[in-house]
């Protein structure tokens, strides 16, 4: 295919087709591990932090709010995550929001052992801030790591479905926003990973690594030497407000959504009859969040859990229940699957259910009747976990008669753990009160977040030419010679590199 002939058609027919987006073949694992999800990527463009007001207050502390834009989804991506910029001058960087881990980790370099990620790795050499933490130092013992050739801190780090990454630990400054108009939204922090070795399903991934939003569970004070032990949302919190206002939020949705800082957005919170329809439940003192939960009822059963822990990780895709107690839910909603069968078979009905031949899920046509299932928390307190958030929207990866299927977001445990992973979050509003130590939560209203946009409304170079593949009738999707030919015209026109551990490396949706 001539090239000049795409650059012809860009010219003139680009703005026929406009608003298709893609995917490089995200999907579901059945395993509850961490990250253990294979990326695909979604046009977006950078989070841009909107505080409320921008100035700050006479201590130097920020007044009102910061928002950042959060980004992915659990149907393509099966994460979230956020645009940071470290170091000085800053290096964008696309990180997974993970409540359930304190460390950022990040490509480093010219790191070998890397995978082809979607933006250029952190240059440490390139930022004038950056920091060499000494493995004889207290930075360095804070994080168990241990001495290289060259006296730097080491660390390592493993994950449940296998995965694991190693590198430097070192000193930068951190920001939500990538403008030069807003160095004074950055925090230095001494604890980011130069990750120079990836293995397995992160080294896949496109996003560059992790933003750990766990709290530590170490002192601020180390033998009378002031010595930061702060996790990096602490530290965040500490440098720009307010003692009261060590809050964060995150309001998940379908696609995307929003990281509040420094204190409670009551506009994401559902409100019935103008009352708020928040609740809150304890901590338990770690440095994971986690929750205790008495019982849990669904479809007039009640399963008792007797102040079980909890942990609430955004890295963990699907929730997980000990395996006696999923196979008590999963045989309702078996039950149920077999109530709707039968009434389909007996009425004209769109409502179907089926089980996923892969993953052995039960997937649901239709959702909007399936029950709650209402935990009761330490404190008395209940909440409703609606079907929108434990059941995942699988219908791109489904097409059987056109209807749209939802696959069921929760699954047995292996190491009997209790999660409540990113299904849980999703289409709530969840507040981490660090003062209190308490967890608020909330429907959240904005279900799609209509009101608040997602992406940029310009569409770049590099998506006029899948759009114009597509309406060329050129599917990429195995890699055949007539979508190599139009995969290479791009690639001489953008100069971009597509990551070659992608397969099927194009799915149009």
């Amino acid at each position: 295919m001539s090239l000049w002939f795409i650059l012809w058609l860009t010219i003139n027919f680009g703005n026929n087709f406009y608003g298709i987006r893609l995917s490089l073949g995200a999907r579901i694992n059945p395993r509850p591990s961490k990250r253990s999800v294979k990326s695909s990527f979604l046009r977006s463009t950078e989070s841009k932090p909107e505080a409320s007001e921008r100035d700050n207050d006479n201590y130097g502390f920020v007044k009102g709010l910061i928002k950042v834009k959060v980004f992915g989804n659990l149907h393509k991506f099966a994460y979230y995550y956020v645009y940071v910029g470290i170091g000085n001058p800053k290096t964008k960087q696309m990180l997974i929001i993970d409540t359930g881990s304190q460390l950022i980790n990040v490509a480093c370099g010219k790191c070998k052992e890397c995978g082809n990620h979607l933006l250029p790795n952190y240059e440490l050499g390139a930022s004038v801030t950056h920091k060499l933490i000494d493995c004889d130092s207290e930075f360095c013992k804070a994080v168990e790591g241990k001495c290289g050739l060259d006296e730097s801190c080491l660390f390592n780090e493993s994950y449940s479905e296998g995965s694991n990454v190693e590198g430097k630990v070192v000193g930068d400054l951190i920001s939500f926003d990538i403008k030069k108009d807003s160095s004074y939204l950055s925090t230095f922090f001494n604890y980011i990973g130069c990750v120079t070795n990836e293995s397995q399903l992160i080294k896949s991934q496109i996003t560059n690594g992790i933003l750990g939003l766990a709290k530590s569970d170490k002192p601020t004070l180390i033998s009378h030497e002031y010595f930061e032990t702060q996790s990096f949302i602490e530290k965040y919190l500490t440098d720009h407000f307010r003692p009261m206002k060590k809050i964060f939020s995150l309001c998940l949705s379908e696609n995307g959504g929003v990281m509040t800082l420094g204190g409670v957005d009551d506009q994401l919170n559902l409100k019935i009859k103008n009352t708020t329809q928040l609740i809150w439940a304890p901590l338990v003192k770690s440095e994971f969040y986690i929750i205790k939960v008495l019982d849990a009822s669904f479809q007039e059963n009640k399963i008792e859990f007797k102040n079980k822990n909890f942990v609430l990780d955004t890295g963990t895709t699907i929730s997980t229940l000990e395996k006696e107690v999923f196979n008590k839910i999963h045989k309702i909603f078996e039950g149920l699957c077999e109530d709707i069968t039968k009434l389909s078979n007996e009425k004209k009905t769109s409502s179907k259910c089926t089980v996923d031949k892969k993953t052995g899920k039960m997937c649901f046509s239709d959702i909007s009747k399936l029950p709650s299932i209402v935990l009761t928390f330490e404190n008395g307190s209940n909440f409703e976990w609606t079907s929108d958030s434990y059941m995942i929207n699988r219908t791109n990866k489904r097409t059987v008669n056109d209807y749209s299927w939802w696959c069921l977001g929760i699954e047995s445990s292996k190491s009997n753990e209790y999660i409540l992973g990113a299904t849980f979050f999703k289409n709530n509003h969840v507040i981490f009160d660090l003062n209190k130590d308490v967890v608020g939560k909330s429907r959240n209203p904005i279900m799609s977040l209509q009101d608040c946009p997602l992406e940029n409304p310009k569409r770049t170079e590099f998506n006029r030419f899948f759009l114009l593949c597509k309406a060329l009738n050129l599917k990429m999707l195995d890699l055949g010679k007539i979508g190599q030919d139009c995969e290479d015209s791009i690639k001489k026109v953008l100069h971009i590199m597509v990551p070659q551990h992608h397969h099927s490396v194009y799915e149009f949706l």
